[in-house]
């Protein structure tokens, strides 16, 4: 789950949550509400930690596949193709924010769903 390697990424750091919140320039809480309620982030949170933390694989932490660390030969191997390493995780992030949305839109039908339960029940 995408929390729980993020998580191990931060442990890894040897860091608080919060302590890797300020290092990596995201809002304070963000990270800790992600963990907490099982979560993704933003495209642009995405962006801000992979920016900042350059030996962080990004396909691990979206995917669970390879592994939590760049390697050196990995390292230049994103250097010689930015143009497909961009077009990657610019479908990640997209992937991120559609889920996103995804979990908004169960969150408001469930919303709507507890308030018509609530009215039945002050009818009866």
């Amino acid at each position: 789950m995408f929390t729980e390697r993020l998580k191990a990424f931060i442990n890894y750091q040897n860091l608080s949550i919060r302590a890797f919140e300020q290092e990596s320039g995201v809002k304070q809480g963000t990270i800790s509400r992600a963990i907490k309620n099982k979560t993704s982030l933003t495209s642009t949170n995405l962006s801000i930690i992979a920016n900042h933390w350059k030996e962080l694989e990004m396909n691990w932490l979206m995917t669970g596949e390879g592994e939590m660390i760049k390697s050196s030969s990995t390292e230049d191997k994103v250097e010689s193709t930015t143009e497909q390493s961009e077009t990657w995780y610019e479908a990640a992030l997209r992937k991120a924010d559609e889920e996103i949305l995804w979990q908004r839109k169960q969150i408001e039908m469930l919303t709507e769903a507890l308030i018509k339960i609530k009215g039945s029940e002050e009818e009866k």
